[in-house]
Order: C-alpha cells, then sequence, then structure tokens
C-alpha cells in the first residue's frame, strides 16, 4: 500500500497530540477529586456561633455612700473620729484612714458594694476593759456642759460637738445672747477651756430675753398633757430654726408633740392621741400614778413611804415600773404592774 507510511505518520501525530492533552497520563485513568480539609468542610455546615450580649458594668458608689458603709462598720462614734481621709487606688477600691484617742484606723472598701477588704484597728473594746482608755461619749460631754452652762439648751442653736485627739471634747453652739464654746477633757470631763457671753448682763440690761429652762418647759407640758409624767416614754427636746421648741414622747396610747414658745411657754401647736376616748372605750386602760404605785409598795414592804430614801423609778420596755429606794433597813427594788399595782418582782433585804 503505496501510502501506508503517511497514514501511521498522522496516527502517531494524533496519539502525540492525546497524550499532551491529558498532561501526560493515559486517557484511561480516571482523575482523582480534590479533597477538601477537615477544618474547611467543618466550616461549612457547622452553625454560626451566638454573639454574647454584653454585660452592663456595676455602677461604683461615690464618697458620701462610701463612709455610710464605714460609719456604720467603726467600732467608735463618728465624733471621736479625727484627721479623715477617703482616697482611691488604683484598682478603684476605697481608702479610709483616721485617728482616735485609742489609736489609727485604715478600712479598704469595695467601690461597688461598701464591703470591707481590708482593715485595720485598735482593739476599742479591750482598751475599755484594761482601763487604758476610758473615754467620755458624746451624750456624757453634752450633760457635762448642759450643768455648766448659763443658758438652757433649749435656747441653743447649732448644737455642735466634735473630738480632736490635742485638745479633746470641743462643743460650740450659738444663742440669742451670742457665741458658746467649751473644751472637755476627754477622759475625766474636766472644763479646759470656755468662752461664753455675758449672760447676766444682757438680761439684767433688757437686751435680751431669757428663756424658759427645760425644767419649766417640762411643767409646762405635764399641766397640759392628758397623761401623767410617769407614763412618757423617750421625751425629746429639739429646737427649730426660729427658735420655737419641739417637745416628743411616747406613751401606751400613741406618740405626743407640742411647740412651745421658749419664752412664754405657750403651747402654740399640740399632736395628741384621744387618751380619754380610748380609756373610755377600753381600747386602753388608765396607768396609775407615782403615789399610787408607792402605795401599792407600802402595803408590802417593811419601810414607810416616809423612811424611804433615794427614790429611783424607770420603766420596762413591757411598761413595767422599777422602783428601787434605801432604807435603814437596806435597799430595795420592786418591779411593778403599771395598771393594776401588782408586784411582779422584788429584791429586799
Amino acid at each position: 500500500m503505496k501510502n501506508k507510511p503517511l497514514i501511521v505518520c498522522i496516527l502517531l501525530a494524533a496519539l502525540l497530540t492525546g497524550l499532551s492533552a491529558c498532561g501526560g497520563q493515559s486517557a484511561a485513568e480516571p482523575t482523582a477529586a480534590p479533597t477538601q480539609a477537615p477544618a474547611e468542610a467543618h466550616a461549612e455546615t457547622a452553625a454560626p456561633e451566638a454573639t454574647p450580649e454584653p454585660t452592663e458594668a456595676p455602677e461604683a458608689m461615690d464618697a458620701d455612700a462610701i463612709l455610710d458603709y464605714l460609719f456604720d462598720a467603726v467600732p467608735i462614734e463618728l465624733q471621736e473620729m479625727e484627721n479623715l481621709h477617703l482616697s482611691q487606688r488604683s484598682d478603684g477600691a476605697w481608702i479610709a484612714a483616721f485617728d482616735s484617742a485609742y489609736g489609727e484606723f485604715l478600712y479598704i472598701l469595695n467601690q461597688y458594694t461598701g464591703e470591707i477588704i481590708e482593715r485595720d484597728e485598735p482593739d476599742v473594746e479591750e482598751q475599755i476593759a484594761s482601763g487604758a482608755a476610758q473615754m467620755l461619749t458624746a451624750e456624757q460631754v453634752r450633760e457635762i456642759v448642759r450643768e455648766i452652762s448659763p443658758v438652757a439648751f433649749s435656747e441653743a442653736k447649732n448644737f455642735k460637738v466634735s473630738y480632736t485627739k490635742d485638745m479633746g471634747w470641743i462643743v460650740t453652739f450659738g444663742s440669742d445672747f451670742g457665741d458658746f464654746f467649751y473644751v472637755v477633757d476627754a477622759y475625766t470631763g474636766e472644763i479646759l477651756e470656755r468662752e461664753e457671753p455675758d449672760v447676766e448682763g444682757l438680761i439684767a440690761s433688757g437686751e435680751v430675753q431669757q428663756a424658759l429652762s427645760e425644767n419649766q418647759i417640762f411643767d409646762l407640758i405635764y399641766k397640759a398633757c392628758p397623761i401623767k409624767p410617769e407614763q412618757m416614754k423617750n421625751i425629746k427636746l429639739s429646737s427649730r430654726s426660729d427658735g420655737k421648741l419641739i417637745v416628743t414622747f411616747g406613751s401606751d396610747y400613741g406618740d405626743f408633740l407640742y411647740l412651745v414658745d421658749v419664752y412664754t411657754g405657750e403651747i402654740l401647736e399640740r399632736e395628741e392621741p384621744d387618751v380619754e376616748g380610748m380609756i373610755a372605750s377600753g381600747a386602753a386602760r388608765k396607768a396609775l400614778s407615782f403615789q399610787e404605785i408607792l402605795d401599792a409598795i407600802a402595803k408590802k414592804c417593811p419601810v414607810r413611804i416616809s423612811e424611804m430614801r433615794d427614790i429611783h423609778t424607770s420603766t420596762r420596755p413591757d411598761g413595767a415600773w422599777v422602783v428601787t429606794f434605801g432604807s435603814d433597813l437596806g435597799d430595795y427594788l420592786y418591779v411593778i404592774d403599771p395598771y393594776t399595782g401588782q408586784i411582779l418582782d422584788s429584791t429586799e433585804p
């Protein structure tokens, strides 16, 4: 066959062209499919993760709120603190430090909760028990000044008691006569310094009108009130900015309030329960008077009323009378029902 070499060349050329198109592989060999990485495959099928909601940051306390927590935690009165310093650490916690007659105090408080994180304080109870420190309280100092002041406390305005380690207790207040200033020894109660206006001279000259004393105010209240003095509980006096005196107290009948002019003794306002109506309806019983209480004791006690000395009375939280007195035979104590006069308890020599 004349064209046989030509045909062979054409077939050979076609075969070479086919191999080149297959990348050098035989047409009979299948091409493997590309494989996916495990992480990529999981990413295609896994559900998208939920985005967490942002949490609201707690609000930090200001200095006033922190001081409230501090004052509740300290073992001494606020007036006994001296040189109080308040600051914040770099992490936001509050640092409170102050001095006192017992020593130095330091507290670290959480800025969000007010919780005491750290505390460094002297053993106040141990110092008092051992006699190392027996400092007078602010209330005791107030009573000391009340005894020696030439004006009644019903006239006092802006009454303040404060403590400093260098000077002791400092008492200041104003009045129609002028300003008063006292320095009191923190342990003995001795008056170390006093500055007072000439009260007697001002009264004598007629420049200033003298107010009624607390005892005179009480006498007026006792006469106006429908219950007896021994039935009054927790009597409190407070002065208004206009100089008027507010007298409040409780009783088994309810609470009483009187507004009194400290110069004339006039009762300007009064709020009191209907005592007579409560007694008539049986809602409240009428308590015995002081004399009736003594008569009830005299029936049991071998000591006559005229022989009793230093009679002291007080009431328990349940309203019962506690009466104590001395005599030539010894000391006596009686607990008495305020309505029936029954002796509930007694201690006799």
